[in-house]
């Protein structure tokens, strides 16, 4: 069964409302500046903002990722199935 009587009340509640005024933030282009001195801009309600690591220096997205070995968890692994 469809509900077709919900949608004329929730328009006749609304008739004649509208949004209020002066309570968004002002955005603004910000200028994103990474330890590794990577630099990029976003929309914010800052003007300057500063990061620690970005996509440019972050092992994931650079490829320098490495697996840590606890306690030869790996080997352990590969010897179990015979890989």
């Amino acid at each position: 069964m469809a509900r077709t009587g919900l949608l004329p009340v929730i328009k006749t509640k609304l008739k004649g409302k509208t949004m209020r005024k002066e309570i968004h933030p002002d955005y603004k282009a910000c200028e994103v500046t990474c330890a590794c001195g990577n630099t990029f801009e976003i929309r914010t309600d800052k003007e300057k903002m500063t990061i620690d690591i970005c996509n440019e220096c972050h092992p994931f997205f650079t490829g320098s990722e490495k697996v840590v070995d606890a306690a030869g968890r790996i080997d352990k692994f590969k010897k179990k199935y015979n890989l």
